[in-house]
């Protein structure tokens, strides 16, 4: 079972109130996404969306979302627009 970092807590992913799914550092590396939307596709009920003929593009989870609502963080801090990936990335953590 891959490791979380999403709570800060240390905590396992099973041990958790919320779901976490993880997509561990070997998937990325054998499927070399080209962006956070290539990698999210390994996560149940996240999709990237389009509006305003791909000026908004967003990711949405289970049908709401924005990419302005603060909910997308690299390292724990809030990110607008942040859907780049590069090879540093050791996982990508979907708390749910």
């Amino acid at each position: 079972m891959p490791s979380s970092t999403t709570l800060r807590s240390g905590a396992s992913p099973l041990d958790t109130a919320q779901t976490v799914n993880v997509v561990p550092e070997q998937v990325l590396r054998d499927q070399l996404p080209r962006n956070l939307d290539d990698a999210l596709a390994n996560v149940s009920g996240v999709t990237q969306g389009n509006t305003l003929a791909g000026t908004l593009d967003a990711v949405m989870r289970r049908g709401f979302g924005d990419n302005r609502d603060g909910s997308i963080m690299r390292n724990g801090m809030p990110l607008v627009q942040g859907r780049s990936l590069n090879a540093a990335v050791e996982s990508v953590e979907v708390l749910k």
